[in-house]
């Protein structure tokens, strides 16, 4: 797994998103954009996304939950999330199985190494 700063680095789209319809058909409405064109991802826009390799590792959808996603953009096909970051108690923890590069962050900590992260 790469450590956080990669991902933040790579991926075309970072969203703080609300779930919503979980867990039979998951969506995740975007709350804010950190990163990226927020043409790709406004706010209210409600994101469909195939999170079945995220929930064969563990991830479960919780209906109202946040999440931070972690969007890429591959020519015409639609927004694949790379990382689906549940936020629990205020904290998100990247990589749970991986603890050569696991972080916990606040979701305020997050944001800001995002902006910092920043071109």
């Amino acid at each position: 797994m790469p450590p956080l700063s990669h991902q933040i680095g790579v991926v075309d789209s970072i969203v703080l998103a609300t779930t919503e319809g979980a867990p039979r058909a998951a969506a995740y409405r975007v709350q804010a954009v950190w990163k990226g064109p927020a043409a790709s991802a406004p706010v209210g826009r409600v994101l469909v996304l195939d999170l079945a390799m995220h929930q064969l590792l563990g991830y479960q959808p919780a209906n109202g939950q946040q999440v931070v996603l972690f969007l890429m953009k591959e020519g015409a096909r639609p927004l694949r999330p790379l990382e689906v970051l549940p936020v629990t108690d205020g904290s998100i923890l990247y990589s749970p199985h991986d603890p050569s590069v696991q972080e916990k962050l606040t979701v305020a900590q997050l944001k800001a190494r995002v902006a910092a992260a920043a071109p």
